[in-house]
């Protein structure tokens, strides 16, 4: 007997062998094409071997080639490997054999687990011995081979896993395939759905504050297609360590409860398939809402039209997959269901106001941060941390006028909201509270500042928001190599300070000037000037505006005669040209230009003077009046505005 289930064994095994390792081989040829070879190709020659470029990781060698193995022959493998579920005759004929099922599983799963493990560790060992060979320890440390062959078995693991369970939930290989790769999508796609809708459906949802907060890595894929430029940390190692497990736990329950008739159906598990086609339903539907929202820019019919014909589609499809027929018409009750318990959801949320109502009182806050730095609300500044990230406020006065603030932003929704498609004349805005019991509230609004101007501005001329909100009361000079100003237009030259003492006269005079800095200048000013960009031990690690109204900052310039350095003059341009029409940002340089030139009272200025003057007054934000200044031997133009105070009066003469 014991020779007879030895020799069941090594069948089954063969067996295996035929079918999936030829995935093995592809695999091993694969990795080795895109790692050894191309190392040995790459630092062969002398220029490339003493180019001196360090490698962050080995993903870095061929990574397209890489992914495509990567993500595509784990899920091969599972595919293959379990296909006999999905064919009857297959199916029967296996589980007739004298061997139990949780055994066959075993075989199966852990069989093909080698066949993926095999040829990282081969590839693994010759990239040690090309290592060794061209004494590569110059360009990536010995150590990388090994996290190398770890993240790629641990991933491949992950999708493998994933495979496996999805063989056990449906009959039909194809669709195993997809089935899997949508899985390993859902986490961030879905995600990603209900944020957009909760924007559209919720009042100030900060979606775009939670877009920036890394959500592609809830997908195993999206995280894959980073590699190359991330390294993997620990936490992440130990999730998808836990969800393989996880998963083929599951898979081998599922396994031992699989009928084999199921085999050639599209969900295998009866109460697997309300999942299925409820879960399609509601994916379609949220897609169909969010579609026709931004088509028709949020009119509210077109967006219950979008969630209607998306639940209707995603509806009838999913049973047309489930019942292998077009003829679903009569199936419509589900339907009916599905609806009547999302609008009672959806109109008990909204009328209730619970989420878009809610303000906390001064008294229960500990502090609060209110910002319009893109950089921070879209998670930039958090997935670079030599990045500044503003500070919130705890003192009791801005803390007041913040709640202030947003219970009025509120009460004016349908205002905001009607304007929001005017981007230029709007400004979003987040609010992020934390509260003194621990929890945290964020929200985000655009609306025109202009409206609010009354309630913002004491908040912004602050000490504590100026000295919260800007990063230059944050740096450490004794980390700071120099600091490099430069003019962003064309024609701007640059200089860098080194020097210990010109760099601490050149951060106090900042300070000085944005603590003295008015909010008018602020708006009027703001992305005008130049900028100073703060260089680490290694790298650039932030920008600081230095805006025209920065007084001490010119004088101490002035002083160090090199104020001929951070601005364009009037040597570079050949002409302005100066009309009293307001324009979208948007709005290119051509029509622009176009539409001034055949409107009257516009102003064509070609004095040296006058431009110098015009350009120092000039402003990056959509004014009263509109400029196109044209450089010398040049095509580029720019477009510059201007307020009724900062025209000059030269020009404002020759405008009547």
């Amino acid at each position: 007997m014991p020779s007879k289930t030895s020799s069941l064994n090594k069948e089954i095994l063969l067996q295996i062998a035929r079918n999936t390792g030829w995935i093995s081989i592809i695999y091993f040829l694969g990795l080795l094409f895109a790692l050894p070879i191309r190392m040995v190709n790459r630092f062969s020659t002398e220029e490339n071997y003493f180019d001196g470029e360090k490698i962050q990781n080995l993903f870095y060698f061929d990574f397209p080639i890489q992914l495509i193995l990567l993500v595509t022959l784990p899920v091969m493998m599972a595919v293959f490997l379990f296909r006999y579920l999905h064919v009857k005759h297959s199916a029967n004929m296996i589980h007739s054999l004298p061997m139990t099922r949780t055994k066959l599983f075993h075989y199966h799963a852990l069989t093909g687990l080698v066949f993926l493990i095999v040829p990282v560790l081969l590839t693994a060992f010759i990239i040690m011995m090309v290592h060794i060979a061209m004494d590569l320890g110059t360009y990536f440390p010995f150590s990388e081979i090994a996290s190398w062959a770890g993240v790629t078995i641990l991933l491949n693991l992950l999708f493998y896993s994933v495979g496996i369970f999805i063989a056990m939930m449906t009959g039909i290989s194809v669709f195993h395939a997809v089935l899997t790769y949508i899985l390993l999508i859902f986490p961030t796609g879905f995600t990603l759905l209900v944020l957009g809708n909760l924007k559209k459906l919720q009042y100030g949802f900060p979606n775009e504050y939670f877009f920036g907060r890394n959500i592609e890595a809830l997908s195993p894929l999206f995280f894959a297609v980073r590699l190359d430029s991330n390294n993997v940390k620990m936490k992440e190692i130990i999730v998808f360590i836990v969800l393989s497990f996880v998963l083929y736990a599951l898979s081998l329950f599922f396994y031992k409860k699989r009928k084999t008739e199921s085999a050639s159906e599209a969900i295998a598990f009866k109460s697997m398939k309300s999942v299925f086609k409820y879960g399609v339903t509601a994916s379609t539907m949220l897609t169909g809402g969010l579609y026709f929202n931004e088509l028709q820019n949020s009119a509210n019919s077109w967006t219950v039209f979008g969630y209607a014909a998306g639940a209707i589609i995603g509806y009838f499809v999913s049973e047309m997959i489930l019942q292998k027929t077009w003829r679903v018409a009569r199936s419509y009750k589900g339907l009916i269901v599905f609806a009547a318990v999302t609008a009672i959801v959806a109109v008990a949320v909204n009328f209730s106001g619970i989420y878009e109502k809610n303000v906390p009182e001064a008294s229960e806050v500990k502090s609060v941060l209110l910002s319009d730095d893109q950089d921070y609300y879209m998670g930039y500044n958090d997935q670079q941390p030599e990045y500044f990230v503003p500070l919130p406020m705890k003192e009791k006065e801005n803390i007041e006028m913040v709640t202030k603030l947003h219970k009025q932003i509120i009460k004016d929704k349908k205002i905001n909201q009607q304007a929001e498609n005017s981007m230029d004349d709007n400004n979003t805005f987040i609010i992020k509270y934390e509260l003194k019991n621990g929890s945290k509230m964020v929200r985000m609004y655009s609306f025109n500042e202009r409206l609010y101007e009354d309630m913002i501005k004491p908040i912004y001329t602050s000490a504590e928001y100026k000295q919260t909100s800007q990063e230059v009361f944050h740096l450490n000079l004794d980390m700071v190599k120099s600091l490099s100003i430069s003019n962003s237009s064309p024609y701007g030259n640059s200089f860098s300070i080194s020097n210990p003492k010109d760099k601490e006269e050149a951060i106090a005079a900042l300070k000085e000037d944005i603590m003295e800095e008015s909010y008018e200048e602020y708006h009027y000013y703001r992305n005008s000037g130049f900028y100073m960009e703060v260089v680490g031990p290694s790298t650039i690690y932030n920008q600081i505006e230095i805006r025209p109204s920065f007084k001490k900052f010119s004088q101490w310039l002035e002083k160090k005669k090199l104020n001929h350095f951070s601005s364009e003059t009037s040597n570079n341009v050949e002409s302005i040209l100066i009309g009293d029409k307001k324009y979208k940002l948007s709005t290119g340089e051509g029509k622009i230009e176009k539409d001034l030139k055949k409107q009257a009272g516009t102003v064509k200025v070609e004095d040296k003077a006058t431009i110098d003057l015009a350009i120092k007054n000039a402003s990056a934000n959509p004014q009263r009046y509109t400029a196109v200044v044209k450089y010398k031997n040049d095509s580029y133009k720019e477009i510059i505005y201007f307020d009724e105070k900062h025209l000059p009066d030269v020009i404002k003469e020759k405008m009547k």
